[in-house]
C-alpha cells in the first residue's frame, strides 16, 4: 500500500483541534501541519520500534551489558517435533504381527524381526520382497509388501524365534485405509466369524460389510465397513442393533499423561522386569503349547478310531444281512422240500443248519473285534485325562510359587515404603521441633507439654 498524506486545508487551528491520542502516535504530525497515512503492520513496527530503543535505554543506564534486540527478547524455545515416517507405499498389502503378552518389540532391533521373518517363512523369500515397520505404541510390526504370494506366507505366521527364544504372534491382513469401523453390542460371546458375517446386514446405501469379529470374551463385535459413512444400526439375525464408532485405545495414562507411570505406581513392576519371572512365563507359554498340541493329536486319533469302528459296523451289519439272506433262501428251499416228500410220501428231511452257525460265529468275532477297539478308545480317553491333569498339576505348581515370590517381594517393597514413611515423619516432627521452641514464660500451657529445644533428643 502506498503512504498518503493529508494536509488540512484550512489554518492550523484544524490542527489544534486533534485529539491529543493522536498526536502522541508516534511523530506522525510534521510542524508543517501534515499528518502521513500508515498502515496498520507499519503502525505496529513503529510502536515496536519505539518500545525496543525504550527498553535498550533503560538496559544501557541500569548496566553496562549491550542491549538485546526485540527478536532476542521476545524469542522463546520451541520442542522441536519428531519428523514423521514416510508413508508405507500405498498399494502394498500390509499385514500386522501382534505379539502375545511379554514381549515389547520396540526393545529388539529391526533386522532382527526381519530375519526372524524370513526365517519363520522358510526363506523362501529376502528382505528385499517386504518393508517391516516397528510401531511402538501399538506394540505391533508393520510387513508391507506388493507380492501376494509374501503376504499369504506372512500371514501364515504363528511364532517367530527371537533371540534363541520362540514368541507366539497373532498375525492378519491390515485393512485398506478407506474403510470404517463400528462397535456392536449384545452379541452373544464367543460368535464365529463366520457365523457374524452370515447373520449380519446393513441397510445404508453404498456401504457395505468387509469382516466381523468379536472383542475377546465380551458381547461386543467390531465390524469393518466399506463406503462413505458408517451406519446407525446393523441387523444380527433380523434384530436391529446400533453401531457406534470405533474409538482407537490410547497408548497414554490419563492420571500421569505418560506411558511409563503405571511402572512407577505398580509394586509388580519390578517382578515383571525380572529375568526369572520371564523366563517362567515363556516355560508356562511352552507347556500350553505342548498341551495343545497333544489335544489335537488325541482329537486326530479318536476321530480316526470313530471311523474304523463306523466301518466294522457297516461291515458286519452288512455281512449279518447278506447271511440271514443266505439263511432265508435255504429255509424256503427247505419248506419247499418238505412239502414235496409229505407228498411223495417220505416223512424225513435234513435241514442243512452251517449257515445259521457261520452267521453266529461271524457275529461273536466281529463283537470281539468291536469290544477291543472301544477298550482301546477307554484306554486313550484315560489317558488323554492323566496328561491333562499332570499338565495342570504343574502349572498350577507353578503359578503357586511364581505369587508366592511375588507375595514376598510385595511384602517386602511394602515394608521398605512403610519404614520410609516412618523415618520421614519422624525427621519431619524433629525439623518442627527444633524450629519451633515456646519459653516458659509466655506459654500457657503446662511444663509437661510445652515444646523446647529438647524435645527432639531421644528418650
Amino acid at each position: 500500500m502506498d503512504v498518503q498524506t493529508w494536509s488540512p486545508q484550512g489554518s492550523s487551528e484544524e490542527v489544534d483541534n486533534v485529539s491529543a491520542g493522536e498526536r502522541h502516535d508516534g511523530a506522525a504530525w510534521t510542524e508543517d501541519g501534515w499528518h502521513t497515512v500508515l498502515t496498520r503492520r507499519q503502525k505496529k513496527n513503529q510502536k515496536k520500534n519505539q518500545k525496543n530503543a525504550s527498553e535498550a535505554v533503560e538496559c544501557n543506564a541500569s548496566s553496562s551489558s549491550p542491549p538485546k534486540q526485540g527478536s532476542q527478547v521476545k524469542r522463546r524455545r520451541r520442542t522441536r517435533s519428531r519428523r514423521p515416517l514416510p508413508p508405507l507405499p500405498k498399494d502394498d498389502i500390509k499385514i500386522i504381527l501382534r505379539p502375545h503378552k511379554g514381549l515389547a518389540v520396540k526393545d529388539i532391533l529391526g533386522y532382527e524381526l526381519s530375519t526372524a521373518v524370513i526365517d519363520a517363512c522358510h526363506r523362501h523369500f529376502d528382505g528385499g520382497s517386504f518393508m517391516l515397520r516397528v510401531h511402538p505404541g501399538s506394540n505391533i510390526i508393520i510387513v508391507s509388501t506388493p507380492h501376494e504370494h509374501v503376504a499369504k506366507e506372512l500371514r501364515e505366521i504363528t511364532h517367530l524365534n527371537i533371540r534363541g527364544r520362540v514368541h507366539s504372534f497373532n498375525s492378519y491382513v491390515a485393512d485398506p485405509e478407506d474403510v470404517l469401523r463400528g462397535i456392536v453390542h449384545g452379541i452373544p460371546s464367543g460368535t464365529s466369524q463366520a457365523e457374524l458375517m452370515a447373520n449380519l446386514r446393513v441397510r445404508t446405501q453404498g456401504v457395505k460389510i468387509e469382516r466381523a469379529r468379536m472383542l475377546g470374551s465380551t458381547k461386543t463385535a467390531i465390524i469393518t465397513f466399506t463406503g462413505s459413512t458408517l451406519p446407525r444400526c446393523v441387523y444380527f439375525m433380523g434384530a436391529e442393533a446400533i453401531c457406534y464408532p470405533h474409538k482407537p485405545t490410547r497408548q497414554a495414562c490419563k492420571p500421569a499423561n505418560m506411558v511409563s507411570w503405571a511402572r512407577i505406581v505398580s509394586p509388580s513392576a519390578p517382578l515383571i522386569e525380572n529375568p526369572e519371572y520371564q523366563k517362567m512365563v515363556a516355560e508356562n507359554k511352552q507347556l500350553a503349547l505342548e498341551n495343545e498340541k497333544l489335544r489335537c493329536q488325541i482329537k486326530e486319533e479318536r476321530r480316526e478310531f470313530h471311523k474304523i469302528i463306523s466301518s466294522l459296523e457297516t461291515k458286519l451289519e452288512a455281512r449279518l444281512n447278506a447271511l440271514e439272506a443266505n439263511n432265508n433262501a435255504t429255509h424256503a428251499i427247505s419248506r419247499a422240500t418238505v412239502a414235496h416228500s409229505l407228498e411223495g410220501g417220505t416223512a424225513k428231511v435234513d435241514i442243512p443248519q452251517r449257515f445259521s452257525e457261520e452267521a453266529h460265529v461271524s457275529q461273536l468275532q466281529m463283537g470281539e473285534q468291536l469290544q477291543s477297539l472301544r477298550n482301546l478308545m477307554r484306554e486313550l480317553q484315560s489317558q488323554q485325562q492323566r496328561a491333562a491333569s499332570e499338565l495342570r498339576e504343574q502349572m498350577m505348581q507353578q503359578m503357586h510359587q511364581m505369587f508366592s515370590e511375588y507375595r514376598k517381594e510385595f511384602a517386602a517393597e511394602t515394608e521398605q515404603q512403610r519404614r520410609y514413611v516412618n523415618d520421614s515423619v519422624v525427621g519431619i516432627q524433629r525439623a518442627i521441633n527444633k524450629r519451633v521452641s515456646v519459653t516458659s514464660a509466655s506459654s500457657p500451657l503446662p511444663k509437661d507439654r510445652r515444646i523446647t529445644e529438647k524435645a527432639d533428643t531421644p528418650q
